[in-house]
């Protein structure tokens, strides 16, 4: 049972990738968790796992944040065990990339719910708790925020709207002591590059592309040093401060040849 003088923290998508490794930061540093992801086994295993190695107690709770109700019903399941939130890590999120007019718009308007409105209404709901505990929220951008970038347009378009969200919440929650971090990662080694088409991209073949545990731990930290947002590794930071110095069509053309989609 999660108990209740220790902080508490919720990350959804927290089955692999990137939300998995913030889970173990987070149990590292001692916090309990409440995981939440679209497979209750692979939960079960993460949480077996979990409380094996560290300090650390986690709840779990299936749920898929795409389909309608799924934040309230999670929340009233939340409430139901007398769980209060100190943490929120919006995590979960996925991308897809090709010509837009051959890609499948169910799954398009999909990514937004999930990587968008989701996050929106996680956040929303789980506010007054965080707010209450003086807590923080951390949520997973992309350096793909900073700028369009053809054939993952989409995509793009969802990360820059959780960009300007996270920084514009952060600035309007600082008098309440809450804080909004927005995590920038670049081509990161999950399975993001297969579920969005983009396993031949050159983006993922670089020597630069960083782990998951790699990014967690910058999250992690930036989230607990309440930073507005954080770009992960050098080569990012030095390409998200190349987009402000170009054009936006210039940088448009650039990303164009990195996806190198036909």
């Amino acid at each position: 049972m999660v108990q209740k003088e220790k902080e508490v923290t919720l990350i959804t998508g927290a089955s692999s990738g990137i939300g998995l490794q913030l889970a173990h930061e987070c149990a590292k540093h001692k916090q309990d968790l409440i995981l939440v992801a679209r497979s209750k086994e692979v939960l079960k295993k993460v949480k077996m796992t979990i409380e094996r190695s560290y300090d650390s107690m986690v709840e779990i709770f299936e749920c898929d944040l795409t389909k309608p109700r799924a934040v309230e019903m999670l929340y009233k399941k939340i409430e139901k065990k007398d769980l209060k939130v100190t943490n929120l890590i919006n995590n979960a999120g996925f991308g897809s990339s090709g010509k837009f007019q051959k890609l499948d718009i169910k799954k398009e308007v999909q990514m937004i719910n999930l990587n968008c409105s989701a996050v929106v209404e996680m956040t929303h709901t789980f506010l007054p708790q965080i707010i209450k505990n003086k807590g923080r929220i951390l949520n997973i951008a992309s350096t793909a925020a900073f700028q369009p970038i053809p054939f993952m347009s989409v995509y793009a378009a969802t990360k820059s709207f959780v960009l300007s969200f996270s920084k514009g919440l952060h600035s309007e929650l600082k008098e309440q002591e809450v804080s909004v971090t927005a995590l920038c990662p670049g081509a990161t080694k999950t399975n993001f590059d297969k579920v969005a088409n983009m396993s031949k991209s050159s983006l993922f073949s670089n020597p630069g592309v960083m782990s998951a545990e790699e990014v967690a731990k910058i999250g992690y930290e930036s989230m607990m040093e309440r930073k507005s947002h954080v770009v992960c590794g050098t080569q990012n930071k030095v390409g998200a401060w190349f987009t402000r110095l170009v054009p936006i069509s210039t940088s448009a053309s650039i990303a164009k040849k990195i996806i190198g989609k036909k």
